[in-house]
């Protein structure tokens, strides 16, 4: 025991502390404690771990084991994370740093930051200095002072002696930087101190409900200011927040530190006030820096960003700082395509946040919940039915976009009204290509499918088809079939509509002589369908004999269309046209099958060619034909750009006309017997013109030309 003792100054650190009980006890040596200890002690006494040497130290100084404690480092445990320290619990109140936690937020027992004006008046040292985050002294409101002002070294501290070992400086005679004009280190200093819980807790004024300093723990603040520091050095090291203007009077830096755990404590104090500023302008400036990484000139660490972010501030007390990343890009996602490479995180926060209705999609989920296929999303996209992401800068061959979920339920409820090909021939009693010759004949109208819009599915809207099906059926008479011996025999819908295909008559046309009453039909019951129709066996059997009678010498549009290589749709624009008349042209709204004269389709044949047969005759390829026809040198009676037909065809006369009167370069060598270089050269002296409408490469010429330079 002691003979004298002492009361220990708030905050004051175990080493001052001891160094003090050694004055005023009289001993000469400076480790004087050792004695009292059985074995040697391996760490410092700010850093002391064993429960025992606690025990040893509270009998010498008569202060409790807590109170040892809470002089050493360990009582900066409660500040941070669990996973940075021992849970080495000795009671309730003590648990212990490892090595690596110790080294990340405190500082090494061979250099020291003091405020020297403490030290002149209490001759020791205080706890919150070996914290690497605290900066300024609380009560002086000045910045520590980390490096002496005589010899310019690392401060090492002379405890016997109150001054610096190297050149024996006093302590309390070291120069200090005054923070009271500066508003932004006054503001770190109580954010640090109030973190740490050695000062009242940090003016915040007026905030947002979700702001940092109301919903983050303290110590994720102190955190959030040294990692935060780390990335902003790396990924927007031209921040203004790091702006030489910004820095304490009296301090300066030619550039921001890039590890602030080596940098000097003017470095440290400048970064940390940075990142306080963030925090005091948040959410808007967190926005601005988020706004400059995102574009910034090196796409590759831009792209890195959110990664990064996720791995360093991952759990459960991190999400307020991943959510104001997330609402960052929700705000310009959709128009910005910079953004596209952060998405896929943001998907991962979205499941973080609300997993069952998370606000975006990817396409292969809203495909699924709309029923379609992946590539359809893209015409719903671009004709505004449903809401994604921008586009990537760089074109690719898929654009990776996400959906958003909201458009995605719109959609699907308006879609619920449409009805699949599969449900349309349920619906009114026929098979699905059935369904699709209805639709070619403009008998029923679907909203999208092949032949409305080129789109792959088909969607019919419930109302079309209910309006089609009362128009086509509504008028018939429900009768039931009956079938006993007195009774006429009965065919009925299936059976009549497939030995009507013999005499190549279609399911159109069979429907719309029902429909003109051509052939008289009943209804088995009551419903608008076609797979309940029926007819009297001896009215069908005068049908069919009256159309074999019309039809000799005729061919129906299924004939034409194979004997054309074409299809019905194409068929109509030659109609329209005039190239190809029907000898059939009745005016009713629902006729569109038509019958074609034989002959009329041998004259359309020999008078009109396709692209294979325009080529063979001019003896280019068929790329060329159809190169020349987009150009303006070929003109052709049918085609893409002409009548919306898929292929081209040409008037054969023209384009016999046409080849007549030029002559390729090879033709025209041998007409005129010379070589190819005397025949460049005429070209080159003006005494032979080429045609100039054949383009730079090719050479061709007009055959009078030649013909009359033959002459001559």
């Amino acid at each position: 025991m002691l003979i004298n003792r002492l009361k220990p100054y708030s905050l004051e650190s175990l080493s001052g502390y001891m160094e003090r009980l050694r004055r005023v006890n009289y001993y000469e040596e400076r480790l004087w404690y050792l004695d009292f200890f059985p074995s040697s002690l391996r760490e410092p006494l700010d850093h002391l771990k064993q429960p025992k040497n606690y025990e040893i130290l509270s009998e010498l100084t008569g202060l409790s084991p807590i109170q040892i404690y809470r002089m050493t480092v360990h009582r900066f445990c409660e500040m941070y994370n669990p996973r940075h320290f021992e849970q080495r619990i000795v009671d309730r109140e003590r648990s212990f740093w490892n090595q690596g936690g110790l080294n990340a937020f405190i500082h090494g027992s061979n250099t020291w930051k003091i405020c020297p004006w403490c030290w002149a008046k209490h001759q020791t040292l205080f706890i919150p200095w070996s914290a690497r985050p605290v900066t300024t002294c609380f009560t002086h409101e000045v910045l520590l002072v980390d490096t002496c002002s005589t010899c310019r070294e690392p401060l090492q501290i002379n405890l016997v002696e109150g001054k610096c070992k190297s050149c024996a400086t006093p302590l309390g005679e070291l120069p200090v930087i005054s923070i009271r004009e500066h508003k932004n280190s006054l503001q770190l200093q109580h954010v640090v101190w109030g973190a740490l819980g050695f000062a009242p807790s940090y003016p915040v004024g007026e905030l947002a409900e979700d702001h940092p300093f109301l919903i983050a723990p303290q110590s994720h603040i102190i955190q959030f200011l040294w990692r935060g520091y780390n990335l902003m050095h790396i990924y927007d090291r031209h921040s203004p927040l790091l702006n030489q203007s910004q820095l304490l009077t009296g301090t300066h830096w030619e550039f921001p530190p890039q590890n602030i755990r080596t940098a000097s404590i003017a470095e440290v104090h400048g970064a940390l006030t940075a990142m306080c500023q963030l925090l005091y302008g948040w959410p808007q400036s967190w926005y601005d820096l988020l706004e400059r990484i995102l574009n910034a000139d090196d796409s590759r660490i831009s792209n890195s960003f959110p990664a990064v972010l996720m791995k360093r501030f991952r759990g459960d007390d991190w999400i307020w700082l991943r959510k104001s990343w997330a609402d960052f890009v929700s705000q310009n996602m959709y128009d910005n395509p910079a953004m596209v490479p952060w998405l896929r995180y943001y998907r991962a926060i979205q499941h973080e946040t609300s997993t069952y209705n998370p606000p975006l999609l990817s396409q292969k989920e809203a495909a699924k919940m709309l029923g379609v296929a992946e590539l359809r999303l893209k015409k719903f996209v671009e004709q505004g039915m449903l809401v994604a992401t921008a586009k990537p800068e760089k074109p690719e061959r898929y654009i990776w976009q996400l959906i958003d979920a909201g458009s995605v339920e719109k959609l699907r409820i308006e879609r619920s009204q449409y009805f699949t090909l599969y449900q349309v021939a349920e619906y009114i009693g026929l098979s699905k290509r059935h369904v699709v010759a209805l639709v070619a004949a403009g008998i029923i109208e679907a909203t999208h499918g092949p032949l409305v819009d080129n789109q792959s599915t088909w969607e019919f809207d419930v109302r079309d088809i209910d309006t089609a099906m009362k128009r086509l059926l509504e008028h018939i008479p429900v009768q039931l079939p009956t079938r006993n011996r007195n009774s006429n025999k009965i065919t009925d819908f299936q059976r009549g509509q497939r030995s009507m295909t013999l005499y190549n008559l279609g399911l159109p046309r069979l429907i719309l002589d029902i429909y003109q009453g051509i052939l008289p039909a009943f209804r088995a019951i009551d419903e608008l369908r076609f797979d309940i129709l029926w007819f009297h066996t001896i009215d069908f059997s005068q049908y069919q004999s009256d159309y074999r009678n019309t039809c000799s010498g005729s061919l129906s549009v299924n004939t034409v269309c194979e004997r054309l290589n074409c299809k019905p749709t194409t068929l109509r624009r030659l109609y329209a046209t005039g190239l190809l008349v029907p000898i059939t042209d009745q005016t009713d709204t629902l006729t569109i099958r038509h019958l074609y004269a034989e002959n009329d389709i041998a004259i359309f044949l020999a008078n009109y060619i396709d692209s294979r047969q325009a080529a063979e005759l001019l003896s280019i390829s068929q790329i060329t034909i159809q190169s020349w026809v987009r150009i303006g040198r070929l003109v052709a009676v049918t085609g893409p750009d002409i009548d919306g037909s898929h292929a081209y065809r040409f008037d054969r006369a023209s384009l016999v006309q046409w080849r007549f009167e030029r002559l390729t370069f090879g033709e025209a060598m041998k007409v005129l017997h010379i070589s190819k270089a005397t025949l460049h050269r005429w070209v080159a002296s003006g005494k032979l013109h080429h045609i100039d409408d054949m383009g730079g490469k090719q050479r061709w010429f007009w055959k009078k030309d030649i013909l009359e330079l033959v002459n001559k």
